[in-house]
């Protein structure tokens, strides 16, 4: 275990956690955060601290940190005004805390004396030792090895690769609904706030080293050291991809970030040409961040940019390769073999071109021996594969109408019942082929279909099969295509720097 990673234990794997400015009024953060601490799952020792109360959650309340009898504490949390947080800063180095995460806003983001409390804040911390996470910040969550969802939103991502440090508390809380939403794990999370003594390097050189993350994500609106963020930056991403996601770009998105964290935005040039140099994959907003970190999180790394494109529709295909030239992506010319092997099973009017066409999906298991067939082929570098889970829509569709009595009079139920396992099983057995046959080649295969817009609708169990295997189904074939182009960019840096 390295210094780093030994150094940063307390907070992301605690064994105590004191909270200080615990509240049993439910529309406090003292309230809320203790209770999806405890909700979700953390097996540690929990110690609320306020003077006025006696219990909260069947946990005995203390009076102070220092009234605590275990010590010391790994990780304390503060949620209480402003005006008294720079006091309880002091009091839990004295006690001996290992780290603090100070949830409170009120110092920077405002200037004047919240400033100079928050300098002493960091004060306090470099002079003690004790990490000290924010203030103005939403919390952390962790969920190896002790279920650690310490937050403010009510959100518990699974438990995977990708960690993710945010200078805005929301942005972060958007990022792990998605990853819920989409059945992504995370291995980390933290909302770093106004960063007076920790600093959003200070995390990515963590995450570089932490065992648990394979994928690091950053939404940064200001750099305080930019050399040292280049050099951890640039050590980082010889291990593991590195995405961030960098605002305030225009004099509105400064003015913006200066109000919210007090960050310094920075020229943009010279932000983007560091990136270049250390090979961070840079995106343009929340939606890319997450697409990208997705994809780095299960596909395979391509080894050039020429792609083959599979669809249900011929729409979707067009779509794809526009998109796919946009991103500086080739798409290839078929080779006459490939041709050929495709000719023995699709009908004699098909493309014969890249995109290839499935004619609106007539084929069975037409995309999963199209794909097969593609990612064989040594002059192809990955697929993209354009239209799954049509028929387990379908029939969630049938299960819907016969349950409301609503069928059209042509089938009973039964029938409909029998189709639907059809469908369902036929699509559920694609999807799982698909991602074989990505681990089998070890070539990308991103992923995109309409059908992922009503997933939750139609309990669509081809497209849970997909993202119970950690794939992203993208909405659009141009994210498909974006994010593939980032898998395609890491490639290059890897290569550039001798590593593949």
């Amino acid at each position: 275990m390295s210094d780093v990673v030994k150094k940063f234990a307390p907070l992301f794997e605690p064994k105590s956690i004191a909270f200080v400015g615990a509240s049993s009024n439910p529309l406090k953060w003292g309230f809320q955060i203790p209770f999806n601490l405890i909700e979700y799952g953390y097996d540690g020792n929990v110690y609320p601290v306020n003077p006025h109360e006696s219990e909260l959650f069947n946990l005995k309340v203390y009076k102070s940190i220092s009234a605590i009898p275990e010590k010391p504490i790994d990780l304390a949390v503060a949620a209480l005004p402003a005006e008294m947080t720079l006091g309880v800063v002091d009091e839990c180095a004295r006690a001996g805390a290992k780290a603090l995460i100070v949830i409170t806003a009120g110092f920077s983001e405002l200037g004047g004396e919240g400033a100079r409390a928050e300098a002493e804040m960091a004060r306090i911390a470099r002079q003690s030792g004790m990490l000290v996470v924010g203030p103005n910040c939403m919390g952390v969550v962790s969920p190896y090895p002790r279920s650690l969802y310490c937050e403010m939103p009510a959100v518990k991502p699974e438990a995977g690769s990708i960690a993710m440090a945010s200078q805005s508390g929301n942005v972060g809380a958007t990022i792990m609904r998605l990853a819920m939403d989409f059945r992504l794990g995370v291995s980390r999370c933290i909302s770093t706030g106004n960063e007076a003594a920790l600093h959003m390097e200070d995390y990515i050189e963590y995450f570089g080293e932490d065992a648990r993350t394979n994928v690091v994500a950053a939404y940064i609106e200001g750099v305080d050291d930019g050399r040292r963020f280049l050099n951890v930056t640039r050590e980082a991403s010889r291990k593991k991809p590195v995405v961030i996601l960098k605002v305030g770009r225009t004099a509105a998105g400064k003015r913006a970030a200066k109000s919210h964290t007090g960050a310094l935005g920075g020229e943009r040039e010279i932000f983007h040409g560091a990136c270049n140099q250390a090979g961070v994959i840079e995106v343009a907003d929340a939606e890319e961040l997450f697409d990208t970190v997705a994809a780095f999180a299960r596909q395979p790394l391509p080894r050039g940019r020429r792609v083959a494109i599979v669809s249900e529709g011929g729409g979707w295909g067009v779509l794809a390769a526009d998109a796919c030239a946009e991103f500086g992506l080739e798409v290839v010319d078929l080779p006459d073999d490939v041709l050929a092997q495709l000719d023995e099973f699709l009908p004699a009017w098909w493309s014969r071109s890249n995109p290839v066409d499935l004619v609106g999906g007539l084929v069975p298991r037409g995309l999963v021996r199209s794909a097969e067939i593609l990612l064989a082929c040594d002059k192809i570098d990955g697929v993209i594969a354009l239209g799954v889970g049509f028929l387990a829509r379908r029939a969630a569709e049938y299960r819907r109408r016969t349950a409301a009595g609503k069928g059209s009079g042509l089938f009973d139920a039964p029938v409909y019942e029998k189709f639907a396992e059809a469908a369902i099983a036929r699509d559920v057995e694609n999807s799982k082929a698909l991602v074989k046959l990505m681990d089998q080649y070890q070539k990308p295969m991103v992923i995109a279909a309409d059908t992922i817009s009503t997933v939750h609708v139609d309990e669509n169990e081809a497209l849970f099969a997909l993202m119970d295997d950690g794939m992203l189904i993208y909405r659009t074939p141009r994210r498909a295509a974006r994010a593939y182009a980032r898998l395609v960019e890491r490639h290059d840096f890897l290569t550039a720097i001798g590593a593949r």
